[in-house]
């Protein structure tokens, strides 16, 4: 029997620790039942109490100054017969239990409710004592017995929010070690798939043979497809952990959708296929937005479009449906004459990983993601996809977004403006340090460098880069950020903490094999000019070494 107790006993106390209540602040909730309890049995003093191995521990008081009692009940037996159940006539009860408390407070009246969770543990007591003898007539019992059981209320709600925090706690751990590990793979996987593609770009520019043309256009093809499948994970990941930050800043719409069509149009005509852009002649010349994910959502749609038709054509429309004092409302559409999608799969074409049928994956591949990603940037900007489709004759795909009106007045620039590349020897003999430690990305680099009339060395490490940059003037560094020895990182921000002027206004561009929002932000706070994705885009590089070597010119003048 005794040993049945002790059980019963320790199950008790484990229970009442489950709560995390023991030894917490005052708690305004608790005082207002304690206060009721009081003026329901119309005495002068209440208590809600916890009875722990060693103690009774006061959770709220009125009428009285306590904080604790000692336990001096030797058998649990008592404390569930005894404690738990006394009334006012109890006096074997009373003496059992109460006497430390009644004594104290000299209290010829007490009355405990059993504080009773769900298990059946009995955790502690809602007291009302007074120091005159009272009778409680039914309705304040009752009255008593629904406080109590407001008390359990407030006990597993204070167990749930603890349950809650664990579970956030453990969530945000797991998110970040996730992010921790898309950011290693990111590198790792774009590190040997930048000296594919930039082999591959070098040797279709060295005259090979028809034959060799054809299978080294289908690497880069293959290693391009395999970028995409990448960055549609790394984006995904970046929407479902809510870290996609979106810009507002002035643009040309028809710009953007001009560009996206030039990026395209290739691959359709490689399909005997012709992309049709129909612009609104009313369309403004600038808007204000995300110009980036406006291009990310087009080139999904249109991609698709590609990807999905075998005859026939996509035709993209811009056409405004609203204006305002302060904005415009325009509707983008994107039509095609392929597959099309059966009609019960076009509400699930939209979930993450889902494609319309297996067999569409086995035979044009993708991850499933884009129209997912698609769908939740547009939401994230107040905006809805919507899909028409006949399968086998095409489908439509079209949203109606918001931009802002922009005080911009000139003229947008031309493609050719826009990508026009300036000559760097007017620059004369600029001198560039690669930080690198891959060997293939270094070659890679130094081989369109060297094209561009560049003087080229390479750093093996942040460490060796900056003993270089002491011994040499160099006007501009281009830092891989994940080295041995000294990363990127870490060298920017010492390159930045010397003395002289010339190191805080060296360019230094990034060259990241990451994408995630994290590494972006960092590459700025440390001190760097600008960034170039892995692998990188030839004509982008290039760009950004034009501008930051302009800018210098000008400060040097």
């Amino acid at each position: 029997m005794e040993s049945s107790i002790n059980v019963k006993e320790a199950n008790r106390i484990n229970a009442l620790k489950s709560y995390g209540i023991l030894d917490t602040t005052e708690d305004k909730q608790y005082d207002e039942l304690t206060q009721l309890a009081a003026i329901i049995s119309q005495t002068s003093m209440a208590a809600i109490s916890f009875l722990d191995a060693e103690r009774q521990w006061f959770k709220s008081c009125f009428g009285m100054q306590l904080t604790e009692l000692p336990h001096q009940i030797k058998s649990p037996q008592l404390a569930y017969n005894g404690n738990y159940r006394l009334n006012g006539n109890s006096q074997a009860a009373t003496a059992t239990y109460c006497t430390p408390l009644t004594a104290k407070l000299k209290a010829h009246f007490h009355k405990s409710i059993p504080l009773i969770n769900a298990e059946g543990h009995q955790l502690g007591s809602l007291c009302v004592l007074d120091k005159q003898q009272r009778t409680l007539t039914t309705e304040q019992q009752q009255g008593l017995q629904i406080i109590a059981s407001k008390v359990i209320q407030l006990l597993e709600a204070h167990k749930k929010n603890i349950e809650l925090a664990k579970a956030k706690e453990a969530a945000e751990k797991a998110s970040q070690a996730k992010s921790d590990f898309l950011s290693t793979m990111s590198h790792e996987i774009r590190t040997p798939l930048n000296g594919v593609i930039g082999m591959t770009n070098l040797l279709i520019e060295e005259s090979p043979t028809q034959k060799q043309l054809e299978r080294l256009r289908t690497l880069k093809f293959s290693a391009e497809n395999l970028m995409v499948i990448i960055n549609d994970i790394l984006d995904f990941s970046k929407i479902e952990a809510g870290k996609i930050v979106f810009e507002n800043i002035d643009f040309s719409l028809s710009q953007v959708l001009k560009s996206v069509k030039a990026s395209l149009e290739q691959k359709a005509i490689e399909k005997g296929l012709a992309i049709r852009l129909m612009l609104d002649s009313n369309l403004p010349n600038w808007s204000v937005g995300d110009p980036t994910r406006l291009s990310q959502v087009l080139n999904n749609l249109i991609g698709n479009a590609i990807k999905f038709t075998d005859k026939g054509y996509i035709r993209v429309e811009a056409s405004i449906v609203e204006e305002t004092q302060h904005d415009y409302s325009i509707r983008i559409a994107v039509e095609d004459t392929g597959i099309g999608i059966e009609e019960e799969k076009v509400k699930t074409i939209f979930e993450s990983f889902s494609q319309a049928d297996a067999s569409v994956n086995r035979k044009f591949g993708g991850t499933g993601l884009g129209l997912a990603i698609t769908k939740r940037l547009l939401e994230l900007q107040g905006s809805q996809i919507q899909l028409r489709s006949t399968l086998g004759k095409g489908s439509t795909f079209y949203f109606v977004q918001k931009f802002k009106k922009s005080e911009q007045k000139a003229t947008p620039v031309t493609d050719e403006d826009k990508y026009f590349i300036p000559d760097f020897n007017v620059f004369g003999k600029a001198k560039i340090l690669i930080v690198e430690d891959n060997n293939i990305n270094a070659v890679i680099a130094k081989s369109f460098l060297g094209r561009w009339q560049l003087e080229l060395d390479v750093a093996q490490n942040g460490q060796i880069a900056l003993e270089m940059l002491k011994k040499k003037d160099y006007d501009l560094v281009l830092m891989d950020l994940q080295m041995p020895v000294m990363d990127g990182f870490t060298a920017t921000e010492t390159i930045r903490r010397l003395p002289e002027r010339k190191y805080k206004e060296l360019p230094i561009i990034a060259l990241t094999a990451s994408a995630t929002l994290q590494v972006e932000d960092r590459v700025y706070q440390v001190g760097m000019d600008d960034y170039v994705q892995k692998p990188f885009n030839p004509t982008d590089l290039y760009n950004k070494i034009a501008r930051h070597l302009q800018q210098r010119a000008q400060y040097l003048c």
